[in-house]
C-alpha cells in the first residue's frame, strides 16, 4: 500500500502522502477526518497508531468508529 500511496495523492512520494493523511485527521470536516483515519488504518507505524488512538476521542462518532476499527483491518505483519 505504501508504494501506491504517493500515486494516490499525486505526490509520487509515499512519505508526503502519509503526511497528508496524518494532517487530514485534524481537518475541520468530519468526513475528511474519517477518510484519513480509515486510510491510515492499514499502516503499522507507531505514529499512525498514536493518531488512531487520539482520533478515538474525536467529537464525531463516525470518526471514533473508524479509529476504533481501523487497527483491526490492518494486514497481518
Amino acid at each position: 500500500m505504501t508504494s501506491n500511496l504517493g500515486s494516490l495523492f499525486g505526490t509520487g512520494d509515499p512519505a508526503r502522502a502519509l503526511a497528508l493523511l496524518m494532517t487530514g485527521t485534524k481537518d475541520a470536516a468530519p468526513d475528511v477526518r474519517r477518510a484519513a483515519v480509515a486510510a491510515l488504518g492499514r499502516f503499522h507505524e507507531d505514529a499512525v497508531t498514536d493518531v488512531l488512538v487520539a482520533r478515538a476521542g474525536d467529537s464525531d462518532r463516525r470518526v471514533r468508529y473508524r479509529a476504533a476499527w481501523s487497527p483491526a483491518r490492518r494486514p497481518a505483519s
